[in-house]
């Protein structure tokens, strides 16, 4: 999933959870995982439909920020800001009463994409910690195959779903 639909998704299983900061960090850093764990469209949406980059199954040009485009940096940021605007839309009520609790949620459902996209790997990398948090974040994800862009409308659908069943659960609070 993309930034946004962590959020969305963190938030509202935090918010139903808990009114302590810390907790809904973890609640969101486990729903990020949990979310990745089901299919969903990712950067993989970049792949499939990415005529170019058919070397080898293991290679991703989009690993890492410092490679992607343009095009994909913009669907990211538009992404992002739609599903953040989305989520401060429909939590308005709750921004003002638990904005700790949202802030710690946001950071949870977040982090585990920003250790492994924004801290350089080779850091990560010396570390047993860091490379078994590497390890676990790539292995317990739902993978796309590559060239399978017929598999992203129901990826989507499944994605939809579940951030449906989360706005339905910010807006019930």
């Amino acid at each position: 999933m993309l930034a946004g639909a962590h959020i969305i998704f963190g938030n509202a299983v935090a918010l139903n959870l808990t009114q302590n900061p810390e907790f809904a960090f973890l609640i969101g850093l486990i729903s990020h995982h949990i979310a990745d764990f089901l299919p969903h469209l990712d950067r993989n949406i970049f792949e499939a439909f990415d005529k170019t980059n058919r070397a080898e199954e293991g290679d991703n040009k989009y690993k890492s920020p410092k490679e992607w485009s343009g095009g994909v940096w913009s669907i990211v940021i538009i992404e992002f800001v739609l599903g953040f605007g989305l989520f401060l839309l429909l939590a308005q009520k709750i921004i003002i009463k638990e904005p700790w609790v949202i802030l710690f949620a946001t950071v949870g459902a977040l982090f585990s994409d920003i250790v492994c996209f924004f801290i350089p790997r080779n850091i990560l990398l010396k570390f047993k910690f860091t490379r078994a948090f590497l390890s676990f974040h790539k292995k317990f994800h739902c993978h796309l195959k590559r060239g399978s862009v017929k598999n992203l409308l129901l990826f989507g659908v499944i994605e939809g779903v579940i951030i449906y069943a989360s706005i339905i659960a910010l807006m019930s609070l």
